[in-house]
Order: C-alpha cells, then structure tokens, then sequence
C-alpha cells in the first residue's frame, strides 16, 4: 500500500532551522487518515531527540529515543518520521548513506515512516524510503524539483540562500 505524506512548507523550515549546524537529528509524528483504501499521513511535529554529534555524523541515543516513542505512544500517536542534516550546501548534500537506508528499513519495519535529509543551511530538502512506496505532497512555499522527492525551500522574509557549487 502506498502511503501519502501531506508535509507543510512551515515544518521543513523550521526543522531546517533547528538542524543546523549539519549533522543534527530529529523525529516526528503526525496524523494517520486511512482514506479511501489509502493511508495519508499528514505530519505536523518536530520531536527533537537527545544524540550524539559530530560534523559528519548523528547517532539518536536510544534512550532518548524510546521515551519519546514511549510518551507519544501514551499520547497515541506514533513516530511517523526522521528529518535530519548533512553537511555540503548542494542537492547532493541530501542523498542518503548507507547508515540512513538502514535507519530506514529498521522504522520501516511494520509500520509507515519516512526519512528526509536536509542540506547545509536548509536550502534542499530529500525524502526517502527504503523498501515502502510513499507519496510525498508538500503544500505552502517549497519547490518540487525536477528530481524525485527532491525540494528546495526559497528564502522567506528577504533571507538569501547560497547559491549551488
């Protein structure tokens, strides 16, 4: 079954804020609408999470970790994603490694989620799966690019960003 995620512009810039300097780490839930034989789940909140950082590497501890799966779960809700940076200031920037598509078919196991990498400075935005077919629909002032589940995030309220290198 494929899985929409409906994703507002406010949130990719607010984790593109929060995960800055790259190499930052955060997870997040949202609304799940069985709808029509499909499953839409709209996101709607960042859950930052306690992890070890270096400037070419994030590791979410697992303690810190389980009690937010634990508190939203007592909440009923689930972690529906995992937004997180990487260093370099192109679209390439945002490609997953190796270690993402591992986190990801570990979430993924039983249950929808999806990951995105955003680029140095926030500028490019990529969502990713690993096994799970997924629709992304991103509403408010973000790009589609020409390349799948890629998006760039304009300057707001006169903000320059860096160009491409």
């Amino acid at each position: 079954m494929t899985t929409t995620y409906i994703v507002p512009a406010s949130l990719l810039y607010q984790a593109a804020e929060l995960l800055q300097p790259p190499e930052r780490v955060c997870f997040g839930t949202g609304i799940k609408l069985p709808l029509l034989g499909k499953q839409f789940i709209i996101l709607t909140q960042l859950v930052m999470v306690e992890a070890d950082v270096s400037p070419v590497h994030a590791a979410p501890t697992p303690a810190s970790v389980l009690r937010v799966q634990q508190r939203l779960q007592d909440m009923g809700m689930d972690i529906e994603f995992q937004f997180h940076s990487h260093p370099g200031i192109s679209r390439q920037a945002t490609l997953h490694s190796l270690i993402d598509a591992d986190t990801a078919r570990r979430w993924e196991n039983g249950a929808p989620f999806i990951g995105a990498i955003f680029s140095e400075r926030g500028r490019w935005v990529r969502f990713f799966n690993y096994h799970q077919v997924s629709e992304v629909i991103v509403y408010g002032n973000c790009r589609q690019t020409e390349t799948p589940y890629l998006y760039e995030l304009p300057p707001v309220h006169g903000e320059e960003m860096l160009s491409e290198e």
